[in-house]
């Protein structure tokens, strides 16, 4: 069931949301060094999402530049994730885990029609390609990353309202529990 679509920016903000435990596993460190290397437009990202290694990553971010602003809001419930979607402005969802089975956060991110990075481990691909965002290498420099998040921002209005659109279709194609659900009758039948 979706959710219904977020807000996206309008304001020549680039508004980024990640939700995972903050373990090494995550390599949220490289979203941190990518937005090192953006000086030229602005970027809020917000990380939802608890553990072990946050205050290294918020001491990493005290070295951002002044055009970059970072939020770790902690742990949320399911509810609350699919809340801020609906509540706030979200314009690309990113993920740069090592690993990853078909990851609900990314499901949570298109059933808002949020656009999707992911690197390209486990299943990830089953669910995210061009269409709806972009597969980022297994092991992503964070060179690459910025120059992805500057390619994405620098889109055509169009261009990212399909990636919205796509991406709330996908979920619907392929996540949507009631489909997914359906499918799983119809073969075992």
């Amino acid at each position: 069931m979706s959710i219904g679509k977020s807000k996206y920016s309008q304001d020549g903000c680039l508004r980024l949301l990640s939700c995972s435990s903050i373990i090494p596993l995550k390599r949220l460190d490289r979203i941190i060094d990518a937005l090192k290397l953006i000086t030229d437009i602005s970027v809020i990202w917000v990380h939802i999402g608890d553990g072990g290694l946050r205050q290294n990553l918020q001491s990493m971010c005290k070295d951002l530049p002044t055009n970059i602003n970072v939020t770790f809001v902690g742990q949320f419930k399911s509810q609350e994730v699919l809340n801020y979607y609906i509540r706030n402005q979200v314009d690309l969802f990113i993920n740069t885990s090592a690993s990853e089975g078909v990851p609900v956060s990314i499901m949570e991110a298109l059933s808002a029609g949020v656009p999707v990075f992911a690197t390209d481990v486990g299943g990830t691909s089953e669910i995210i390609d061009n269409s709806v965002g972009m597969l980022l290498d297994t092991q992503p420099d964070p060179a690459d990353i910025a120059k992805a998040l500057k390619a994405f921002f620098l889109l055509p209005e169009q261009n990212k309202q399909e990636l919205r659109n796509a991406a709330f279709k996908r979920f619907q194609d392929s996540c949507d529990v009631e489909v997914c659900t359906g499918n799983l009758l119809k073969f075992l039948i």
